[in-house]
């Protein structure tokens, strides 16, 4: 049989191929791309990893910074001090420290789905909680149980330079620089429990793999600069520390000693080596090996230091401003830290955070503390009924009242009560009380200032003629109101020196009984204003 094709068959057939030939094509270019792509990954990967060795070699082979979970000291490729004083997956300062990690060796957790198993006591044991917003150390995290990665515990805080407008100005010429701090249990002193407190300064260093014309220059360098060794530490739940708000509530560690060593004890020196740089290098003319310098103006010294941290106040991205200082050394620096670490003993998983901390000594001391906080209590215990019995007396009748007397007899004296009161309201009949003193003398403690000297007059009217007016005039500074405040008692021993002698109708009066028969108004608006000239001098 023979069958004819028409061209419209054959337009058609060659079109279906064409298009197969595009499919086909098009598939291998993707296969190609991703292969491509898959492999500049993988690249990118090993150059990473290669370069972190490359360029922090002193950092890996010291283990400064000891980066957990397989990170790797950055590299940045810089030139400048920008590398090594963090660590990040590969090394990639991209790929930071992974999902659910933060800090500078990235051992710091944020929730608790990130991490492992523990084996505790031969069980394996699923963690409890991350204690990403406790600023106070948890039992456990001081004493850590099964088998921990590291072995060393404690509760870290893994901080960055900066965190308010004053401390950035200061951090942005050294943006990498580092502070971590690990709290550890110490002694016991006075019945109260101390920490210590570990601290390490990283800042980031040149790369390594450059000036190879000169191979000594990074022989000694590393991202370490200082470690001290805080002791004797308080830790107390107070009110915040400026620059932070006295609203606020903050745990604060206080060390009152320290020891502290530039380079860190494990850091080899440079040759030549003083507070602001390392000596020249031989055979290398106007070269120098590179370390970083002890400054003395930026470097704590071995005394105690000072650490606070708001207890509520961790921002969303796991982070919380905190401060340190050490007197007369360091100011007061804003630090950006993260904590977190597994715990697998914990009740609560919901971030609550298990308070330790010390109490204040009245809660809590040894025997004398105790028995001399009883002493004081029994001493105002007995202040108090002292107190009582004596207004009792003074203020109440010496013997019982017998609730059977006459009546009478006990409405007729309070209305003779009522009415000897109102008869020291009205004008009395009679002559004048005669005040007259003799030689008074006033002077001001310590300055040796004599406003009165030998000072003598008289007031009152000698006739039988009632009232009258006494009228003491004198220039402005002269001593009026010392004499006044002198005569009505009112001057204060602790900040003047008087003598001399005051009469009444010719004895001897004391103050008490020129406040029975006198009225005393001083020269300043101190009364209402609604009384009268007599009712301010009755009161």
């Amino acid at each position: 049989r023979v069958v004819v094709a028409s061209d419209d068959a054959r337009g058609d057939s060659s079109r279906d191929d064409m298009r197969a030939s595009l499919g086909n094509a098009r598939r291998r270019v993707v296969r190609v791309a991703f292969v491509a792509a898959l492999t500049l990954v993988i690249c990118a990967k090993a150059n990473s990893i290669a370069d972190s060795h490359a360029q922090c070699a002193n950092a890996i082979a010291t283990t400064s910074p000891p980066c957990a979970r397989s990170t790797m000291p950055i590299a940045t490729s810089s030139p400048h001090p920008e590398n090594c004083a963090s660590c990040a997956v590969k090394g990639d300062p991209n790929l930071g420290c992974g999902d659910g990690w933060r800090g500078t060796t990235c051992d710091a957790c944020q929730t608790r789905s990130v991490c492992g198993q523990r084996k505790v006591n031969g069980v394996l044991r699923s963690a409890s909680a991350c204690t990403s917003k406790c600023w106070t150390p948890t039992e456990e995290e001081l004493r850590p149980i099964g088998d921990v990665e590291g072995g060393a515990g404690g509760k870290t805080f893994s901080c960055g330079c900066g965190g308010d407008a004053k401390t950035d100005s200061f951090c942005k010429f050294q943006p990498k620089t580092r502070i971590d701090m690990r709290v550890l249990p110490g002694t016991v002193s006075n019945g109260r429990s101390k920490y210590k407190i570990e601290v390490v300064e990283y800042a980031g260093m040149p790369r390594q793999d450059q000036n190879l014309d000169v191979p000594d220059k990074y022989k000694y360098a590393a991202p370490a600069v200082w470690d001290g060794n805080f002791t004797q530490c308080s830790l107390t739940i107070t009110s915040c520390i400026d620059p932070l708000p006295a609203t606020e509530t903050c745990a604060v560690y206080d060390c009152s000693a320290g020891v502290v060593s530039c380079p860190p004890t494990w850091v080899e020196p440079c040759p030549g080596r003083n507070a602001f740089g390392c000596g020249s290098i031989p055979d290398a003319p106007g070269q120098k090996y590179w370390q970083h310098p002890c400054n003395p103006l930026s470097t704590p010294g071995n005394k105690g230091m000072k650490f606070w941290c708001g207890v509520n106040s961790t921002r969303e991205d796991g982070s919380n401003v905190c401060y340190w200082t050490q007197s007369g050394v360091i100011p007061t620096l804003a630090l950006t830290c993260h904590t977190g670490s597994c715990v697998y003993e914990m009740v609560d998983s919901d971030g609550s955070c298990p308070i330790h901390f010390d109490p204040p000594v009245y809660w809590t001391g040894d025997t004398i503390t105790r028995a001399v906080m009883v002493l004081v209590v029994l001493v105002l215990v007995s202040a108090a009924w002292a107190y009582v019995k004596v207004e009792a007396g003074l203020r109440y009748f010496e013997h019982d009242v017998d609730m059977n007397a006459d009546t009478e007899d006990v409405v007729g004296g309070a209305i003779e009560a009522v009415r000897r009161f109102e008869s020291t309201m009205q004008p009395r009949d009679g002559p004048s009380t005669i005040l007259t003193w003799r030689g008074l003398y006033v002077e001001v403690k310590g300055m040796r200032k004599r406003i009165l000297n030998d000072v003598s007059g008289m007031a009152g009217r000698m006739d039988d003629v009632r009232g009258g007016m006494c009228a003491l005039m004198g220039p402005s500074g002269a001593g009026k109101t010392t004499l006044l405040d002198r005569l009505s008692g009112r001057l204060s021993s602790n900040v003047y020196d008087s003598a001399g002698e005051i009469f009444m109708n010719g004895k001897v009066a004391s103050v008490e009984d020129m406040r029975a028969v006198s009225g005393y108004v001083i020269d300043e608006d101190v009364l209402p204003g609604t009384a009268t000239v007599y009712e301010h001098l009755l009161f």
